[in-house]
């Protein structure tokens, strides 16, 4: 399963024990410039994500309908929302074996598209597969239009080691693709009875319209 945790999250700590009565929260948030450049739906969620977090010993499940439930959020909790918190380092998502799916910006410079590309060649040359986060799955999904949700693909995969067919995955996203085409809905078939009820229709409709 994969989860949340606020970066940095020391520094919010006042009690070093479960559940505190309050964080620490410091005034110089609003002269983060990082901070500032967030959409305010996505501050929103990590001033509540905050006192949410201590609570769970900063270990929030990353699953966007658990969290609109648990959160006084009335705007939809997305992928949208949550996202630019993680790209600029502000929270992690990792899964239980705390190999982490976005880094916090801990002194590091983040890397850029063609960085994140070259990194992501050098994988596919060793002959490996990085399975994508949760979220990633939902983002494009939501991109492609299709009606499956990331969780059940996710699931999935995971079961069947993450192969395709007898073969193991390597291109997520035609994965994806493979599970949107298959599931668009077939062209119903008609019957060689139905079929011949139509024509009859037609014909009576034809012979109705002739004279009148």
């Amino acid at each position: 399963m994969r989860h949340l945790k606020i970066c940095n999250w020391g520094k919010f700590q006042h009690y070093k024990k479960r559940n505190p009565p309050w964080i620490k929260l410091y005034a110089s948030i609003l002269d983060d410039d990082d901070f500032d450049c967030l959409p305010d739906d996505s501050k929103l969620l990590y001033l509540c994500l905050l006192p949410f977090a201590s609570r769970r010993e900063n270990k929030v499940r990353a699953d966007l309908r658990w969290l609109q439930k648990k959160l006084p959020i009335q705007k939809t909790i997305s992928n949208k929302v949550l996202q630019p918190l993680i790209d600029a380092g502000f929270i992690d998502c990792y899964q239980d074996d705390s190999k982490m799916i976005a880094s916090c910006k801990q002194n590091a410079t983040p890397e850029t598209e063609t960085e994140t590309e070259k990194r992501q060649s050098r994988v596919e040359q060793k002959g490996r597969f990085t399975p994508p986060s949760e979220l990633e799955v939902e983002a494009y999904i939501t991109e492609k239009g299709y009606d499956f949700t990331a969780e059940a693909w996710m699931s999935f995969y995971q079961s069947n080691g993450w192969k395709v067919g007898k073969n193991p995955m390597k291109d997520w996203k035609a994965a994806v693709r493979t599970w949107g085409a298959s599931r668009k809905e077939a062209p119903k078939k008609v019957s060689f009875k139905e079929q011949q009820r139509i024509e009859q229709q037609k014909r009576r409709e034809a012979i109705v319209n002739a004279h009148s």
